[in-house]
């Protein structure tokens, strides 16, 4: 009984709590006034001053936004005493609110803020009457035309202000807090009912709301690194591809979907960013149209939420096929890796974009016996890269190496255990993975070239090589380029790999970037060491094909995109992200672990 009472209890207050923040938001603080200026306004919207005490010195006004917190008046002539009386009507007369304001506390010619208390609802009409008494020289306001009244003003032309008290709350943050109480709500059934038929997968649940919850909020508002001060503005140019097209589409200068996703608006001229089709503009600029033009902090928490589901699945995946330390060393690297962390919420980048194929490689590997899985797999692996090619082409070889990452480790592992059976199962999926990820790029180059040319579609093709393959890898003519783009284009490629050993940030929070080198070269020597006892560690070769695979998963972008990676050193780092630096910090701790046990 006092289990059924407590589960009641709980559910209650987890509905009443999510209630409140929710639609009720009644967390609310402050008051924000939306000022007029004063100065600004034109001498022809003047219309002179009205006596306080005076009939027609009276506005009634409706509320735009939720928290009502009252008014700035704007009085002339105070005599510094006497008391000011504000009184408000609902639209059936009554009065809801009667304040008293002491007049030697108003400054003259000044805004003067008004604090209410009552609860004054969004969209409904109220009207105020103003009365001055226990004083002989009545003070006035200004009056002003209506081009200049506030949006909430109904009639009379009062020059008045109106304040709002602001959400507590951000909707990231309220559906981060939903989440976290829905986590402790099932922690609670979850040790109160131990008979419960699917206890492993509510654990599941728990788990992952959990990590969700503190990734997501680690990527909206980087609470782990306050050195990291890239945060706020990271890549706010790129960003702004995708934030331009729709102010432009909000003020009228574009209004189709079709075509080119991002671009340039500048002094009310569009036009097209044309080095990539842009399909995440289009798509947050379909959102926008639904959550408001100006919501770019809803849209930033679109990426954030998805990038850490993506990550927290394949964190989750890589425990069920290796071990809780591996998985481990992947949710702390992402969680705590200011670059992950930076590209996180950025419109432009979509960094969920470029985990979801390894996420499918993951599935494909694990579920090889399932012919219906593979088929799947191969759907979802053509899609995912089709879509971050038509998001834009940078880091696809990291990508793409995902993709067959953990099969090409499973390919190794049973080439050492002699598997004929099982090389042969990987090594088909490995090939089908790989062609897929190729006709899935040649597809995007399609469509984009449809786009690049009006001529034709071979045109387009010659023109995205011409003018965007080339300058970011090699091969290039220097004539065809501004003097700009040269030093990239004469680098080397070992010169532009030496780059990336020298880390401008931590590699993550707490571990200084100069030690970047030693994480790189400590496996190797552990490799070394543990070289005659390899025969008593089942997990030897596999970390040695981990450490291979991940480190040229890294540098296939340094060196093959060798021009772009010259000129984007502050961005490029997060390739190593791509499972490498996890790799080692895995190998390292798990030797460690290692030790200690055999020591106790």
């Amino acid at each position: 009984m006092k289990k059924k009472i407590v589960i009641i209890v709980s559910i209650i207050l987890f509905v009443v709590l999510i209630v409140l923040l929710g639609p009720l938001d009644v967390f609310s603080h402050g008051f924000y006034p939306e000022e007029i200026n004063v100065e600004k306004i034109d001498t022809s919207e003047r219309l002179g001053e009205i006596s306080i005490n005076d009939d027609n010195c009276t506005f009634s006004f409706s509320p735009k936004k939720r928290h009502f917190a009252g008014f700035e008046l704007y009085v002339h002539n105070n005599t510094d005493n006497g008391t000011l009386r504000v009184n408000i009507y609902d639209s059936k007369g009554s009065q809801v609110d009667k304040i008293e304001i002491e007049l030697h506390n108003i400054k003259d010619s000044t805004w003067y803020k008004v604090y209410t208390n009552a609860s004054l609802k969004k969209n409904e009409i109220y009207s105020v009457k103003f009365e001055c008494v226990d004083t002989e020289s009545i003070p006035s306001m200004l009056l002003i035309g209506n081009n200049d009244l506030s949006n909430e003003t109904i009639s009379g032309n009062v020059l008045v202000s109106y304040a709002y008290e602001e959400s507590t709350f951000s909707f990231s943050e309220k559906v981060l807090i939903s989440l976290l109480l829905l986590a402790v709500l099932l922690i609670i059934l979850y040790f109160i009912i131990p008979t419960f038929k699917h206890r492993k997968m509510l654990k599941l649940v728990i788990i992952f709301l959990g990590l969700q919850v503190m990734m997501t909020w680690n990527y909206m508002y980087n609470s782990f690194n306050n050195n990291n001060t890239k945060f706020s503005g990271f890549q706010s140019d790129s960003e702004a591809l995708v934030l331009e097209p729709i102010a432009a589409e909000h003020e009228g200068v574009v209004n189709s979907l079709s075509g080119y996703g991002l671009g340039h608006y500048k002094d009310g001229t569009y036009s097209d960013y044309k080095s990539q089709y842009g399909l995440q503009g289009k798509i947050f600029r379909f959102i926008a149209r639904y959550i408001g033009y100006g919501s770019v902090k809803g849209l930033n928490f679109i990426c954030a939420f998805a990038t850490a589901m993506v990550l927290v699945i394949l964190i989750l995946l890589l425990k069920y096929k290796y071990n809780t330390l591996f998985a481990g060393c992947f949710y702390v690297t992402f969680l705590l890796s200011p670059w992950i962390v930076n590209f996180a919420k950025n419109l432009y980048w979509v960094e969920f974009t470029w985990f979801v194929p390894m996420v499918v490689g993951l599935i494909a590997t694990m579920k090889i016996n399932s012919i219906k899985c593979r088929i799947g797999c191969y759907v979802f692996a053509f899609i995912s890269i089709l879509v971050k090619c038509l998001c834009g082409y940078e880091y696809i070889s990291c990508i793409m190496m995902g993709l067959i990452a953990f099969p090409v480790i499973d390919l190794f592992n049973a080439l050492v255990s002699k598997k004929r059976e099982k090389i042969k199962q990987e090594l088909k999926m490995i090939v089908l993975l790989g062609v897929i990820a190729l006709f899935a790029f040649a597809v995007a180059i399609l469509v984009h070239a449809s786009l690049r040319s009006d001529e034709s579609i071979v045109k387009g093709i010659k023109l995205i090589f011409e003018e965007d393959v080339l300058r970011r890898t090699n091969g290039a003519d220097l004539n065809n380029y501004s003097s700009v783009y040269w030093p990239s284009m004469n680098a080397s490629i070992w010169e532009v790999f030496c780059k990336y050993f020298h880390f401008s940030t931590d590699v993550i929070t707490g571990i200084n970037g100069y030690l970047f080198p030693i994480l790189c070269v400590i496996p190797i020597v552990i490799f070394i060491y543990d070289y005659k006892l390899r025969n008593e560690k089942t997990d030897y070769y596999q970390c040695i094909f981990m450490y291979l695979f991940f480190f040229m998963t890294a540098i296939s972008w340094y060196c093959l995109a060798k021009s772009h990676s010259y000129i984007h050193t502050h961005m490029n780092y997060v390739l190593w992200y791509f499972g490498f630096v996890q790799v080692c910090f895995y190998i390292i701790i798990s030797r460690v672990v290692n030790a200690i046990s055999k020591k106790r």
